[in-house]
């Protein structure tokens, strides 16, 4: 039964995006950093010692809801493409969610004790202190 529905879903994403006309290989590439982002989450929390199956069950839901949000977006582009109106709504997201989910593998690298050059630790400090409302200008 759970091959069937499985085999269902993949048909019906596969429907969405030809019918959406969006470009497949931008959302694959969302998907594999995705998958990349749960990998080097569990990873980071097995090497510190604070794997948590409620976190991993609450990030893996978080990420379901993305899908969803973007399946949502890819069939109310279609709608949009079907009244003559062609805006790129869909593969606007697809791009930020993926940027996120490559945002957040350098973050867990980096709390991994992983080096990286210090324009990505500025990147990253100037980003979390626009999110937490610390505008520091830095010179």
């Amino acid at each position: 039964m759970q091959d069937i529905v499985k085999a269902l879903m993949e048909a019906l994403g596969a429907l969405c995006l030809y019918l959406s006309s969006l470009n497949w290989q931008i959302l694959i590439i969302w998907l594999v950093l995705m998958l990349f982002d749960v990998i080097t989450g569990n990873i980071k929390h097995i090497t510190k010692s604070d794997w948590s199956s409620k976190d991993m069950k609450l990030g893996l839901m978080k990420k379901v809801v993305e899908f969803f949000l973007l399946a949502g977006l890819i069939l109310g582009q279609r709608v949009l493409q079907l009244n003559k109106i062609n805006l790129p709504a869909a593969e606007i997201f697809v791009a930020i969610f993926s940027f996120k989910e490559l945002g957040s593998i350098i973050e867990n690298y980096i709390q991994m004790g992983g080096k990286v050059p210090a324009g990505i630790m500025k990147w990253f400090r100037v980003a979390q202190d626009s999110i937490s409302g610390d505008n520091k200008d830095e010179t």
